[in-house]
């Protein structure tokens, strides 16, 4: 995307939306207030893959849970070594498992 000055002084950040079309966001007062609304939204695409990781990660930890209360203890560490081989750790808590990705 690209911020813009508009006639008549104000700002814009223009973008393509989800069906690839140019479309113009905002109208703001100042260059700042068109990053800021830039950084925002980027904040949020950064955010949504980490969303979808989660879904994955916790349905392979409940899968792990299930392994593990019927004790198939094979099934449970392949599932933990999968993770780890894709650089997710697992921290096992009184809370449950906790997981975090690899620096």
């Amino acid at each position: 995307g690209q911020v813009f000055k508009l006639a008549g002084g104000s700002w814009a950040y223009r973008c393509r939306d989800e069906h690839g079309q140019r479309r113009q966001v905002g109208g703001f007062r100042t260059k700042g207030e068109a990053r800021d609304a830039l950084d925002t939204a980027l904040d949020v695409l950064a955010a949504r893959p980490l969303v979808a990781l989660d879904l994955l990660i916790t349905e392979r930890l409940a899968a792990r849970q299930a392994a593990r209360d019927a004790r198939d203890f094979a099934a449970a560490d392949a599932v933990r070594d999968s993770l780890r081989a894709a650089g997710v750790l697992i921290e096992d808590t009184p809370d449950g498992p906790r997981w975090s990705l690899e620096a």
